[in-house]
């Protein structure tokens, strides 16, 4: 390891000089949850990692400078997905077992405000400072945040969205429903471009898009479908043997 003692110049000489120094694995103090942890993500500047876990309920930050635990701030109810929103730890948003939507900041509860229905996933659209909720029900509902207010909610074909995906590059916003689609929407225009039938039709459970046209899609039984969003077909399919 790095001596504490050193200035940061001496730190940055030695770890150029020292390949052995570069390719060490650093472990972050108390990095783990009571129970269980079900969400994890890193802020984009790279230096924060968030992580929500039971029991109870609770959010954790970790600093990976200084490989240890920010802070810890418990909550009322479990976090189903939390998102992100600016560049550093400062501003994130949670959505809550209860329906509620949590903004929070650097001082703590910013404000908070209640669904109709169950929450399963959000998405952030930046452009126009949109949440995009997937709950139980045909609709998507729409948060913005710059006006605080609901938007009209969007329609789709199935009667829940289990996943909610803006592509970071076009923007368009990928919904994985109960029905075993995923329908692809333009928030500009708030319509549906097209709607992508998979092979099997079982709930999709996870999205993630590669590049500007690529799109794997997971489902409950544990089929993974690589996709160009141009064509309907498949490029690679994946089984891992769900029983």
């Amino acid at each position: 390891t790095i001596p504490d003692w050193l200035s940061e110049r001496k730190k940055r000489l030695l770890l150029k000089t020292d390949v052995s120094l570069r390719k060490r694995i650093q472990l972050i103090q108390e990095f783990e949850m009571p129970i269980s942890s079900q969400r994890v993500a890193l802020t984009p500047d790279k230096s924060h990692i968030y992580a929500t876990g039971v029991y109870p309920p609770r959010l954790r930050c970790f600093d990976t400078r200084q490989l240890s635990m920010k802070f810890e701030r418990g909550m009322d109810s479990e976090v189903v997905a939390f998102h992100i929103l600016s560049e550093d730890w400062k501003k994130l948003v949670l959505l809550q077992s209860e329906r509620y939507i949590e903004l929070q900041t650097q001082d703590g509860i910013y404000y908070r405000t209640r669904i109709p229905k169950f929450g399963r996933d959000l998405a952030y659209y930046p452009r126009t400072a949109e949440l995009f909720i997937g709950a139980t029900g045909s609709r998507v509902f729409r948060l913005n945040l710059c006006k605080g207010t609901f938007m009209n909610p969007l329609e789709t074909l199935s009667s829940g969205v289990n996943v909610t995906k803006v592509h970071p590059q076009h923007s368009l916003l990928f919904l994985g429903t109960e029905s075993g689609t995923v329908e692809c929407w333009d928030p500009r225009s708030r319509s549906r471009c097209a709607t992508l039938s998979l092979p099997t039709k079982t709930e999709v459970t996870a999205l993630q898009t590669n590049g500007i046209l690529g799109l794997a899609v997971g489902t409950t039984r544990g089929m993974v479908y690589l996709y160009d969003i141009r064509s309907p077909a498949p490029l690679l399919t994946k089984d891992h043997h769900y029983e």
